[in-house]
């Protein structure tokens, strides 16, 4: 099992990991994590956009667009996304990176693609690696479905469940995090996580242990269960944490990424191929921890074909 990006950089290194896609790559902070994930052997990148400032960003970092394939594409930012997909299905890249462009313009040319659909709710893992928990934890959805519904949160524990078997934990523990531990008639976010564990229980989701409603303290503390008399085999080991609302994971890994000494990661799931979405405010760092985890997903994907 995984448990830190550093394990996981040394595990992809060196792997032939299929190239990347990076759809707008004219951008100084994305094009400073793919070399520096080139440098590493993590993986290589095919840089999809305009050439002339692709390679003017390359040569401010101090690279040579010699050592990149660069995709030159005339035309709108559509039209980079429309490139790069057809790059993934022509089966010359086994991952996306969004770079400079909207978000929205690259998911309309992935879901334009039947192929490339996997009949799930697509959904962003936020991943944290912090020093004072032992494993990687992976809070979902921290970017994408505003309000899952039911339904949406299945497939998010899905999702969730997919990835971090690829690190090598085969029966994740997920926490279906509410405000309060106990079911409350008033608080449907609790109903719903009884539900979520109970069809667990009755095996409709599988490959998992779902426990809840679970606060965010016993779900990942042990001492605080305990102290608050909360029990099963989730509180204090969860691997995935599964939150009521867009708000809550993405302010509880934003607060993890900019407030503690912790190390952040962003993967998006539920397509074919994996996909990176970055934000302009993650470090290189996180950019680069992404790569690192569409790389070890895409080696997963590529053993099984």
């Amino acid at each position: 099992m995984i448990r830190s990006f550093k394990q996981l950089i040394e595990d992809v290194q060196a792997k032939h990991i299929s190239p990347i896609a990076v759809a707008g790559a004219d951008d100084p902070p994305v094009l400073e994590a793919v070399c520096a994930a080139r440098n590493q052997g993590i993986m290589e990148a095919v840089l999809v956009g305009n050439g002339g400032r692709i390679e003017s960003g390359l040569q401010s970092t101090g690279r040579s667009p010699a050592d990149f394939r660069i995709e030159h594409v005339n035309g709108n930012s559509e039209a980079v996304a429309e490139r790069t997909v057809q790059l993934v299905l022509d089966g010359e890249v086994g991952s996306i990176m969004k770079g400079y462009m909207d978000t929205s313009v690259l998911l309309k040319a992935v879901l334009a693609q039947k192929e490339l659909k996997t009949g799930r709710f697509m959904s962003v893992l936020g991943i944290i690696e912090s020093p004072h928990y032992k494993k990687l934890l992976f809070l979902t959805d921290s970017g994408f479905i505003i309000r899952p519904t039911l339904e949406q949160k299945i497939d998010l524990i899905k999702n969730g469940v997919d990835l971090v078997g690829k690190l090598g934990e085969k029966n994740p523990k997920v926490g279906v995090v509410c405000a309060v531990e106990k079911v409350n008639d008033k608080m449907p976010d609790t109903l719903e996580a009884a539900e979520l564990a109970r069809l667990n229980q009755q095996g409709n989701i599988t490959g998992c242990i779902v426990e809840g409603p679970l606060g965010f303290d016993n779900a990942v503390s042990a001492e605080a269960a305990a102290h608050k008399g909360v029990q099963g085999q989730v509180p204090g080991d969860a691997d995935i944490l599964l939150f009521p609302d867009l708000v809550s994971a993405n302010s509880v890994y934003k607060t993890f990424g900019f407030l503690t000494n912790s190390k952040t990661a962003g993967y998006l799931a539920g397509a074919q191929v994996p996909i990176i979405i970055t934000s302009r405010a993650d470090s290189v760092e996180t950019k680069l921890n992404s790569l690192a985890m569409v790389a070890i997903a895409s080696k997963a994907a590529s053993s099984r074909s």
